[in-house]
């Protein structure tokens, strides 16, 4: 077992670490990340100036280097697009998504219980049959193409729930099939 254990953490290790360089080097191909933010160009010296301030005018070791120390201090630096701190970008967003998953699990418990206790008590009926036949189908297509088109029915075509946002009260079940408001709630939460 602990051998197992290791073996899974060395691998989770090795998947991190190519994942870190992968993303670093990634990022710098097309040269600073300041000229594709930039493409009209910038004032003369302005470039000098931005690449000084964010490190890229250091070599690609001495960029790694420092960007694996601000890695481990969770220091992830400034948002060039934002100007703000990533750091505070991630924790308001991770609320959201934080929300959007529990609403999700409830659904999908509470669903797949149901219809599991529904397909066991009715086992062997034409319903069983086409529920098991439609399920097979959902599972075959990737889960953010059946987001996509939940969003579409509800929040376009049916006008239950806006399409993003959050904070309201109906916005925290967007791409959940889950009302329990009404037109008026849901348009006021947009």
């Amino acid at each position: 077992m602990i051998r197992y254990l290791l073996r899974r953490l060395a691998i989770g290790f090795f998947t991190l670490s190519g994942i870190v360089v992968l993303v670093f080097f990634s990022s710098r191909l097309t040269g600073s990340p300041i000229e594709a933010m930039y493409p009209d160009g910038l004032e003369p010296g302005q470039l000098e100036l931005f690449n000084a301030k964010y490190g890229f005018d250091k070599s690609y070791a001495e960029q790694f280097v420092i960007y694996l120390k601000n890695l481990f201090r969770a220091d992830f630096g400034e948002s060039i697009r934002e100007r703000r701190d990533v750091r505070t970008i991630l924790t308001t967003r991770s609320v959201e998504t934080l929300k959007l998953g529990v609403w999700a699990f409830v659904i999908s418990v509470t669903c797949g219980i149901s219809l599991g206790v529904c397909i066991a008590l009715n086992r062997g009926s034409f319903a069983v049959s086409v529920v098991n036949n439609v399920m097979a189908l959902l599972f075959s297509i990737p889960n953010f193409i059946i987001a996509i088109f939940l969003m579409l029915l509800f929040s376009f075509k049916l006008k239950i729930l806006p399409s993003q946002g959050g904070g309201a009260r109906c916005t925290t079940s967007c791409p959940s099939p889950a009302f329990p408001w009404d037109r008026r709630s849901a348009s006021r939460g947009m």
